[in-house]
């Protein structure tokens, strides 16, 4: 869905991350990203890149792979992702 990233940063555990706030309370988090390519308070449209999947993060031990860390939170608890996926 469209909405406006609150944070595109790099922190600890997650790494390379990005969450964005969407209508009605839902945030979505991807982590571990490679790169970041938004900004922190860009508006956002549904089916935009926003970044490419990555080791970053505590993901970065070499038999780790490549993946993304994606998340879906409504109003502070997590949710199934399934629910909201199409």
């Amino acid at each position: 869905r469209s909405g406006r990233v609150i944070e595109a940063v790099n922190q600890h555990l997650l790494g390379n991350y990005i969450e964005i706030i969407h209508p009605g309370g839902v945030r979505t988090i991807y982590g571990h990203l490679l790169e970041i390519y938004v900004k922190q308070n860009a508006l956002v449209r549904q089916g935009q890149i926003i970044g490419s999947v990555g080791k970053t993060g505590n993901a970065k031990y070499p038999d780790v792979q490549p993946h993304l860390h994606f998340e879906i939170r409504k109003n502070g608890i997590p949710q199934d992702p399934l629910v909201y996926l199409e």
